[in-house]
């Protein structure tokens, strides 16, 4: 990979419970994605799924305290490379971008194995998550997570691609230095399906819980519908935001230029924006 990558360790599982609009401009409806039963579902997951989940949690050992949470090494972004490690990128990005027509509908993931394991996050989606692939090596094809646009004012879409790759560093992903991994910490699951996130000890999770210190994630926004404006590694999609005239607490609310990192650890070269790295 590229220069050194920063260890960005996201805090926080932000719960989605949208309240209704009094007033709101004319739009289609489609129905709401149907409910997940978190705890009340445990066969949700195929035998091969529910074996992957609760091997990762076994592979989970105590949170080391002693290490702390963000490593703020400087990372600078790139909008050229070298010719052939452009060529690797554009092979994959490629491979990626085909890979996300097979996975328009939510039919699509549940029929590649994949499970519904998070509610709608403004401007990421919900999560989809193939387990048995988290222990397998990047492939830009392959992601272990599928990112779905739920929201209730349109049919379903696919939003993009997040790997997530067990590994001791950040995994050597896309060619360049721009595919930016970060961490989630303490995440508890009730049958693959995520309850609560930093949640200090596997003792208080009621579940599969996992450290999340091995457990490297990237956004990637590879949809054929769904684009980016803030790049195509960008941590959120200001397209995924509500609208404005939803009547929901300050916290899920985005919009309006929120979709880098927000760290002033990144460094963007003049011009470009944020995670942007055109394929010739």
């Amino acid at each position: 990979m590229g220069p050194a990558r920063r260890c960005l360790l996201l805090a926080g599982v932000i719960f989605l419970s949208a309240c209704g609009s009094t007033s709101s401009p004319s739009r289609a409806e489609s129905p709401a994605p149907a409910n997940v039963a978190r705890g009340a579902a445990p066969n949700r997951l195929s035998s091969e799924e529910a074996a992957a989940i609760a091997r990762l949690a076994m592979l989970s050992g105590p949170i080391d305290p002693s290490i702390p949470p963000h490593d703020h090494a400087t990372v600078t972004l790139a909008s050229s490379l070298p010719p052939e490690e452009q060529a690797r990128f554009d092979l994959q990005i490629a491979s990626a971008v085909a890979s996300a027509k097979d996975f328009r509908t939510t039919d699509d993931a549940t029929a590649a194995g994949y499970v519904q394991s998070s509610t709608q996050l403004p401007a990421i989606g919900t999560h989809w998550v193939r387990w048995s692939l988290v222990d397998q090596p990047f492939d830009a094809a392959r992601p272990a997570m599928l990112l779905f646009d739920q929201s209730t004012l349109h049919p379903t879409r696919l939003a993009g691609f997040s790997y997530w790759v067990r590994s001791v560093g950040p995994p050597d992903g896309f060619a360049g230095p721009n595919d930016v991994w970060h961490r989630h910490s303490g995440l508890c699951f009730q049958n693959g399906f995520l309850t609560r996130e930093n949640v200090p000890s596997a003792d208080e999770c009621d579940g599969q819980w996992l450290n999340g210190s091995d457990l490297w994630m990237l956004h990637a926004w590879v949809a054929p519908d769904v684009g980016n404006k803030a790049g195509v590694f960008a941590a959120r999609n200001d397209d995924l935001c509500p609208p404005y005239w939803q009547q929901l607490p300050d916290l899920l609310k985005c919009g309006q230029g929120t979709s880098g990192h927000g760290d002033d650890t990144i460094v963007v070269p003049v011009g470009d924006v944020y995670c942007h790295l055109p394929s010739t």
